[in-house]
């Protein structure tokens, strides 16, 4: 082959090759150039502008649309904010504040007066001024929502099946606990069932004497006292033995006893030897000596009954009763001058109940959030608006920085096919 047949075999590829490689070029720069449309003799020069120029108003609007509709929901929002570090942060916040409240030993007030960079008497008085209005407002609340909600929820299959299941879970968990039930039972319960049960042993003869003037509780009795006569005085010693002159003595003289004083006190220490001896039981201890069946049909019984007296007049009853017993100020007084550590069990594993109570806390947030600012703001307008306001040598630089790369093989790509297809006619024309 010839110099000139060479050249001449050679310039067909080489044409394609520029042709095409112009062409991918000017495609490729026509997607953004130019950037406002070019005009000669007033008529506007075709394909000015370029592509995305021309067609930004229905692109913005398109990606508007697709950022409202599949990124920006409120779906998305509650799963960002769901799976990043900011909540572990929120969780060992409120932990570390929870549990430094909970084993605190000042009183509440002073807690208060500390978060409220308050003096302490101010909070004090402050909490007992608006005691009575905000109690009142707090047992309306509650009525209402014991009246309306929590009242037709008692007496539901669900709740039954509730309480049998936490028993029933809790039982199993007990019988291979080693706590103890001092562990459980915070330390300033005890204290003040202890003290009510003291400053009220007085009461014992007056409660115990009106028990038994209840008619069905002496005929009862009477019945009871009758039934161990027969069993035990047999024969002609039973002609002699007067069931209720029995009964009356013993009733008598039980209630001479409890008024004694000093039978009082005996009882009461009794009653808090009980207590502590039990109290420094092993939870799995007492467990061990519950038979299932038994359990099975007490809770049964307890919840059939419950739910059966369970009447809107009773819940009435109930809140005017601490209405009229209750008085705000005290209760108050007391509340304040208390620590956590006297309310609260003194080593509750508090953990993993608040990781778990401000995950959801979070995650219900900010579905609430999110559906509030997905309905409020037209995600799609404001997509659309700040799309319209990038410039175009902006968002072509933010194009080309993504895919830049891939155009310029692009390029290159079409001049080398542009080659090879100019070099097969050529070729077939030198052989053929």
């Amino acid at each position: 082959m010839h110099n000139l047949e060479f050249l001449s075999f050679l310039v067909i590829p080489i044409i394609g090759a520029i042709i095409a490689f112009s062409t991918n070029l000017l495609a490729i720069v026509m997607i953004f150039r130019p950037h406002k449309e070019v005009r000669i003799f007033g008529l506007r020069v075709p394909f000015t502008p370029g592509l995305v120029p021309r067609q930004r108003q229905q692109l913005a609007q398109k990606m508007g649309e697709t950022i409202a509709e599949n990124i920006l929901t409120s779906n998305a929002l509650v799963e960002a904010v769901s799976n990043t570090s900011i909540v572990d942060n929120i969780v060992d916040i409120v932990q570390n504040f929870i549990e430094k409240i909970v084993t605190s030993h000042d009183s509440i007030s002073k807690i208060a007066a500390d978060l409220l960079k308050r003096d302490e008497e101010e909070v004090a008085q402050a909490a007992v001024q608006n005691s009575e209005k905000l109690m009142g407002k707090i047992l309306e609340v509650a009525q209402e929502y014991a009246q309306d909600k929590a009242l037709p929820y008692l007496q539901s299959e669900d709740f039954a099946r509730l309480v049998t299941d936490f028993v029933n879970n809790s039982l199993a968990n007990a019988r291979n606990s080693e706590t103890k039930l001092s562990d459980i039972i915070p330390q300033g319960a005890v204290t003040a069932a202890k003290g009510a049960a003291k400053n009220n042993m007085h009461r014992l003869g007056p409660i115990c004497r009106d028990f038994l003037a209840d008619a069905r509780v002496d005929a009862r009795l009477r019945e009871l006292v009758a039934k161990i006569v027969k069993e035990n005085a047999n024969g002609f010693m039973g002609l002699f033995v007067n069931a209720d002159k029995i009964y009356d003595s013993i009733a008598q003289n039980l209630l001479k006893y409890l008024d004694d004083a000093e039978n009082q006190a005996l009882i009461y220490e009794k009653i808090v030897a009980f207590v502590d001896g039990y109290l420094d039981k092993e939870i799995g201890q007492l467990t061990d000596k519950l038979d299932k069946s038994s359990i099975d049909n007490w809770l049964e019984t307890a919840i059939s009954a419950l739910q059966r007296n369970l009447k809107q007049e009773h819940v009435e009853k109930i809140f005017n009763g601490i209405t009229s017993h209750v008085a705000p100020e005290k209760a108050v007084v007391h509340l304040l001058s208390m620590a956590p550590s006297q309310i609260l069990p003194n080593n509750a594993n508090y953990r993993q109940s608040i990781d778990s109570f401000v995950r959801k806390t979070i995650t219900i947030l900010a579905q609430k959030a999110g559906e509030y600012m997905i309905a409020s703001l037209d995600v799609a307008k404001i997509a659309e608006g700040r799309i319209n306001a990038f410039e175009m040598h902006e968002m072509e630089r933010l194009v080309l920085s993504v895919v830049g790369k891939h155009l310029k093989w692009i390029v290159l790509l079409g001049g080398f096919l542009g080659f090879f297809m100019g070099l097969l006619p050529a070729a077939f024309g030198i052989f053929f």
